[in-house]
């Protein structure tokens, strides 16, 4: 029986790493250092691009944010908790519509809206601006802007320059006045509100403008369009301004035909007297205190409304003093009662003075400086048959001071007896 022989035990098959040449060594190690270096982009890579992420919000959050609100149509309908959320930064889209200028546009709730009458020779104006270095509002005007955008619409008259010629003298005045690396763009034409207009842009004249003129109305129409700040900001607010300027629309050419004047009549009484569409709605005119003579109308100019002591108004009241008074006892007694009212409110007597004034055919006197609530009052005697009347008593707010004084001079003169 023959034998098994044992199988010899394999034995394990090391390197010797001393055996190994040089150049196959280097080659090892650059390939693990290649491998090691990849590993670290790859985990760098993971950790940076959440952080970037991250850190662009916010700065998005601190320097954008309030340029890209997103805005929010009134008339949208959404519930208590969305415009909880909202309410606080959003900027509404609003509609503002100007009987001064027979227009209306849509701007943003976070600008500043003027509109001024035409006054002391100043031409009518409608002013939308914007400035996103200072937040009050208040304080905002057409030179201190730096970095915002304003609106503007203003009324003129010529006599003999149509629209191309009023463009070119316009763009010439502007090139006398800025810089000379200003860039002046040619006059087009184009329109606005399906009216035929001309157009022309300038650049880097302590900002960019686009100035328009469009004939309506019978008078022209300046509007122009300012942005101002660095490169971004400026595209933003020419946007913003170039949407105001799309969303003018004039009203509808019957209204513009509408008179200079309105007439007012009290048949009751038997007067009537003609006014540049003042508001009956608006003001509230000073009532003489003196047996609380019975308010006919009061009417104001609500272009000029500050407060309410300070517009542009007038009010017409009557006594009925019929046998129990005279006219002349009633003016020296209302007289003396306005500057008792003037000594007990102020602490010093007024300075008054007493002056005829014509109301229509009749003479008035009119009263200065008599009521401490600073109204000039004219007292009127009607009187009817049988020795019996009224005391027509009108009582004026003069805010503007002379423009206001020559509208009080032709209502006066408009008024009718009857």
């Amino acid at each position: 029986m023959n034998e098994e022989q044992p199988q010899p035990q394999a034995t394990p098959n090391f390197v010797d790493d001393t055996k190994i040449p040089i150049e196959e060594k280097e080659k090892v190690i650059q390939h693990k250092k290649k491998l090691f270096t990849l590993l670290v982009v790859m985990a760098t890579t993971l950790v940076v691009i959440p952080l970037l992420g991250l850190g662009g919000y916010k700065i998005y959050k601190t320097f954008f944010k309030d340029v890209d609100t997103p805005l929010i149509k009134q008339n949208e309908q959404q519930d208590s908790e969305q415009i909880s959320e909202t309410k606080p930064n959003a900027v509404v889209e609003k509609e503002y519509s100007s009987d001064n200028l027979r227009a209306k546009i849509k701007y943003l709730s976070d600008a500043k809206v003027i509109d001024t009458p035409e006054v002391n020779g100043q031409p009518r104006k409608l002013l939308v601006m914007y400035s996103k270095d200072d937040p009050n509002k208040d304080n905002w005007t057409e030179d201190n802007i730096t970095t915002g955008y304003i609106f503007k619409v203003t009324t003129f008259d010529t006599q003999v320059r149509n629209l191309d010629e009023t463009a070119r003298v316009k763009q010439e005045g502007y090139k006398a006045l800025c810089p000379s690396t200003s860039i002046f763009g040619d006059i087009e034409r184009t329109t606005i509100n399906l009216e035929s207009a001309r157009t022309f842009n300038i650049q880097n004249c302590n900002g960019d403008y686009s100035i328009t003129y469009t004939l309506k109305f019978d008078t022209n129409y300046e509007i122009t369009r300012i942005y101002r700040g660095d490169v971004g900001y400026r595209q933003l607010y020419q946007s913003i301004a170039n949407d105001i300027y799309n969303s003018l629309t004039f009203y509808p050419e019957d209204t513009g035909k509408v008179g200079p004047t309105e007439t007012f009549k009290d048949t009751t009484h038997g007067f009537s007297f003609d006014h540049p569409h003042l508001d009956a709605t608006c003001c509230h005119v000073p009532v003489p205190t003196l047996n609380k003579p019975k308010e006919i109308v009061s009417l104001g100019n609500k272009y000029t409304f500050v407060d309410n002591n300070n517009f542009d108004g007038i009010g017409f009241f009557v006594y009925n003093s019929g046998m129990q008074d005279t006219y002349e006892n009633y003016l020296t007694k209302s007289q003396k009662a306005l500057v008792d009212d003037y000594v007990i409110v102020k602490g010093t007597p007024p300075q008054t003075s007493a002056s005829k004034v014509q109301v229509g055919d009749k003479e008035g006197i009119l009263l200065h400086g008599y009521s401490w609530q600073g109204n000039d009052l004219v007292f009127v005697n009607v009187p009817k048959d049988r020795n019996e009347g009224y005391v027509l008593i009108i009582s004026i707010k003069n805010y503007s001071g002379e423009s206001f004084a020559k509208t009080v001079s032709d209502i006066l003169k408009s008024v009718k007896f009857f």
